[in-house]
């Protein structure tokens, strides 16, 4: 068994500290035109997680290699080239790795990838105590990181992260990152 670099993210990835609960991020993000959704980490709660999207008129697609042992990122990546993503989001995947070369794989494979031109990537984390200090968990890690933390690894691929602190959440486009006030895509030129 050769571990390729996509088996290698896949073993990165935590089955175990998927909440039962959709993400606040995917709560919110508008819902008056449909669109190709990609959930990165989509976690154990997939099933309410696209019903709801579906609700929002949403075109769903779940990535996680635990909970949907059946969805591969070479399938994806043959997705994306046929029919590219208007939306991806990774809710609380980075802030459950063991440490930043695990972040940096997952980001990584979302931005240069995943996300074409045109795709608005969201990137939720829970920051808990923003401590900095990763603890092991009963079942898995914990990074304890302010958002601001993760910029660093965003920013390698291209992107300078923009950020609303009251929603704990960065949102970005491959050449261009945008400011947000609410989750409603914002058009910019490029």
């Amino acid at each position: 068994y050769e571990m390729t670099a996509n088996t290698r993210l896949e073993s990165r990835m935590s089955g175990q500290t998927s909440w039962v609960q959709i993400p606040a991020l995917l709560n919110n993000l508008p819902d008056y035109y449909p669109y190709r959704l990609l959930d990165f980490g989509c976690g154990r709660n997939w099933p309410a997680i696209e019903k709801h999207l579906r609700m929002k008129k949403c075109k769903p697609v779940g990535y996680g290699p635990y909970w949907l042992p059946n969805v591969s990122l070479e399938w994806l990546m043959v997705l994306q080239n046929w029919a590219e993503f208007e939306v991806i989001t990774c809710c609380n995947v980075l802030n459950v790795q063991p440490d930043d070369e695990h972040i940096e794989d997952i980001v990584q494979t979302i931005i240069q990838d995943l996300a074409g031109p045109e795709t608005l990537v969201y990137f939720q984390v829970y920051e808990r105590n923003k401590s900095g200090i990763v603890e092991r968990t009963r079942d898995g890690y914990q990074q304890n990181k302010p958002l601001d933390a993760y910029f660093k690894a965003i920013q390698k691929y291209g992107v300078i992260a923009g950020v609303n602190r009251g929603k704990h959440y960065v949102s970005c486009k491959k050449q261009r990152v945008q400011r947000v006030s609410s989750l409603s895509p914002v058009k910019t030129s490029v």
